[in-house]
């Protein structure tokens, strides 16, 4: 499973605390309101249409994928924020209360915290994706009879992370500005499962009922076709050929005689697990071309492109202005991501899909996150320890040399650990050193000896 689910944050630096919703989270009409500012009024219809001439079955497994990828991607925006301690219970409302049941580990239904639920719940989607008796990979092997019963049964359970996310962290999804991709997302989720008859029982929706309801009021229900212009196809927080794009990139090559089919998600059968967590969606898509990188045996090459372009971007500030700027066309897309792919050098396909799929995302002003971000995901996973020495004037190397010989002797790094030390200059420190190494500060400069003894002197008044 992939690292978005755990919810250590080895960060240091502040973030954003949303507040606490209220008892029971955010009501059904509350919810409903906060929604409908974002749905937009594209009808996405038609793009949850079967396609003419396309088998039925086919057609359910490559959007399964495409929405288990979605909301993997959506989860790992926020895991943050949804910890055992926040969310000690996996429910909506208080009302609709999730228990985990499956047919291995808990055969009995199992009261459990909302981020081992949801790691439960992926992690089973997953080894039925890559279950070659669920989803056959070779094309002419059919799916077995029991395979629409099985997608009723996963759309039912994915749903369960939509209502969690809805009920209880939609003010941090506000604050992150993600509520137009998680209507968008979760709009076309209803839509699918409307217009293939998915749902089962009328409780199907529970506490996001009349969200769902206004979803369906406003694009028609299956049954009424005059709906169904989709106007704007880049509408879609993932689309079905990003996520395709990058799956190829990603999937380890095997050897198979005859045509097979190609499902967006990854096989697990080579798990990848990124050295650190990352959050945030920079840190989601850092680490989505991590697994990337390390599935097609291409990080190397995919880190010094990656590094090629951190370099770029700062050297040119008016590049990361561009790449913000929201009103971009597909040329001007097209355009810079041929130019991101130059200065890139020759670092193959999985960092030339990644930038066609941060193009199609509308996602290019992350490009700039995403490689700081990278670039730390790279540094672990070498074994190397940064090292940041603030100092008030410029140390010279005999210095840092006797800093850096010291310092890796000591407990702050691991066996087998290798120190790098980068010097920045801060005048305000006036005099001493700020020693920085992983998430330990040793504040030796003399501000920080004033400010104290201002406090004692304070006090002592």
């Amino acid at each position: 499973m992939s690292s978005f689910l755990t919810t250590v944050n080895q960060r240091t630096r502040n973030q954003f605390r949303p507040r606490a919703p209220g008892k029971g989270g955010a009501t059904s009409y509350q919810l409903r309101q906060y929604a409908e500012a974002t749905l937009g009024g594209g009808s996405l219809r038609k793009v949850v249409k079967l396609p003419e001439g396309e088998d039925e079955n086919e057609w359910l497994a490559v959007n399964m994928v495409d929405f288990y990828n979605q909301i993997n991607l959506l989860y790992g925006a926020i895991t943050e924020f949804c910890s055992p301690q926040s969310c000690p219970e996996m429910k909506a409302t208080d009302e609709f209360e999730y228990l985990w049941q499956d047919n291995e580990n808990f055969k009995r239904p199992t009261k459990m915290p909302a981020p081992a639920y949801i790691e439960q719940l992926m992690t089973w989607v997953q080894s039925n994706i890559d279950n070659e008796a669920v989803l056959p990979s070779r094309i002419g092997v059919p799916f077995p009879k029991s395979f629409p019963s099985l997608v009723r049964q996963i759309f039912k359970r994915m749903y369960r992370v939509y209502a969690h996310i809805y009920c209880h962290h939609y003010p941090v999804i506000r604050e992150l500005g993600l509520e137009p991709h998680l209507n968008t997302s979760f709009k076309q989720y209803v839509l699918f499962i409307d217009e293939h008859n998915l749902a089962s029982g009328k409780d199907f929706w529970g506490p996001l009922g009349d969200l769902v309801d206004s979803m369906l009021r406003t694009q028609g229900s299956r049954h009424s076709r005059s709906a169904s212009i989709y106007s704007n196809p880049t509408v879609t927080m993932f689309s079905r050929q990003a996520v395709l794009r990058t799956a190829r990139a990603a999937a380890p090559q095997r050897a198979i005689v005859g045509q097979t089919r190609t499902f967006a998600a990854p096989a697990s059968s080579e798990k990848v697990k990124a050295p650190i967590a990352l959050f945030g969606l920079d840190g989601t898509y850092a680490t989505a071309l991590y697994t990337a990188a390390v599935k097609t045996s291409s990080l190397e090459p995919t880190a010094k492109g990656i590094t090629a372009l951190n370099n770029l971007i700062q050297k040119d500030s008016k590049l990361v202005s561009i790449l913000e700027t929201p009103t971009l066309s597909p040329a001007d897309k097209s355009a810079i991501v041929a130019e991101l792919q130059k200065n890139a050098g020759a670092s193959g396909e999985t960092v030339k899909n990644f930038l066609a799929t941060l193009a199609e995302n509308n996602r290019l002003g992350l490009l700039p996150g995403v490689c700081s971000k990278f670039a730390e995901l790279i540094s672990a996973a070498r074994g190397e320890v940064e090292m940041i020495v603030t100092s008030a004037q410029p140390l010279d190397n005999k210095t840092l040399n006797r800093l850096e010989s010291a310092v890796s002797k000591s407990s702050y790094v691991g066996t087998g650990k290798k120190l790098t030390v980068k010097n920045t200059v801060n005048p305000e420190i006036i005099g001493g050193l700020v020693v920085e190494v992983g998430d330990r500060t040793i504040d030796l400069s003399v501000s920080s000896k004033l400010a104290k003894m201002n406090k004692l002197l304070t006090d002592t008044l």
